[in-house]
């Protein structure tokens, strides 16, 4: 049985899962209508077409699905999606490379989709766990407020939000509201988000960076370690809250 940390992580994460598939469910039925519609028009001129109108379908069928009822295994159908539709588009870069074309951006556009397709295959491995999980409508409301509130909040205005930025191949930023026993750290623009207990968070400082005021920083959050940066006083703000311990509740 998981503890009020552990449900709220859940909880987070579930959020998260609906965030990242729910717009693509409705660019899956909106391309999924324009698909059948084009691929029926040109039908006659090229039987190929077919194949296009079979992943036309599927793109509705799984943008509904994921509307109504968001899952995970729902992640491996947007992965599938997007690779058929890679391989769909190869074939047309084929096509018109024989006929001596420009192929413009169109292996671009495959690339993208070959990464995207990658990205929800890796997001299945994160969310499998919630596949029995059904969270009343009620709770997924509040949390997304929770979530919102990290986002749209101002470091310098509120005393329990930190901010940071996380350093990989390119460099996103975060912000983290600070909870009397738990921490939600929030990735503001591609969406990523870490909820972690306060004795499963940590975060060390590696020391200055050349040339600026902010510290090189390694985040440790349950089995996810993350190197980043941060401004000196948001490193205070997160010591003071660790060092922070809770007064005891009078039992009566």
């Amino acid at each position: 049985m998981l503890d009020k940390v552990g449900e709220s992580r859940r909880l987070a994460d579930y959020c998260l899962m609906n965030m990242l598939l729910k717009p693509g469910g409705y660019w899956g039925v909106i391309f999924g209508i324009l698909a059948v519609f084009i691929s029926l028009a040109h039908l006659g001129a090229n039987p190929t077409n077919v194949i296009h109108l079979i992943i036309g379908l599927a793109m509705l069928i799984e943008g509904i699905l994921i509307i109504k009822s968001p899952s995970p295994g729902m992640m491996l159908v947007e992965g599938s999606i997007f690779w058929m539709l890679a391989i769909w588009n190869t074939y047309h870069i084929y096509q018109v490379a024989s006929a001596h074309q420009d192929v413009g951006r169109w292996p671009m556009i495959v690339l993208i989709q070959i990464i995207s397709g990658g990205y929800f295959f890796k997001y299945y491995k994160r969310f499998v766990y919630l596949r029995d999980f059904h969270p009343s409508h009620q709770s997924i409301d509040n949390m997304i407020k929770q979530i919102t509130s990290v986002i749209k909040g101002k470091s310098k205005r509120e005393h329990d939000l930190i901010e940071l930025s996380i350093v990989g191949f390119i460099e996103t930023p975060w912000k983290g509201r600070l909870m009397e026993d738990a921490i939600m750290l929030v990735q503001t623009k591609r969406g990523d988000l870490i909820y972690a207990g306060k004795d499963q968070f940590n975060i060390m400082d590696d020391g200055k960076i050349k040339l600026s005021k902010s510290r090189k920083v390694t985040i440790n959050a349950g089995d996810r370690k993350l190197k980043g940066k941060m401004a000196p006083e948001q490193l205070e703000k997160y010591h003071a809250w660790k060092k922070y311990v809770a007064e005891p509740r009078p039992l009566f």
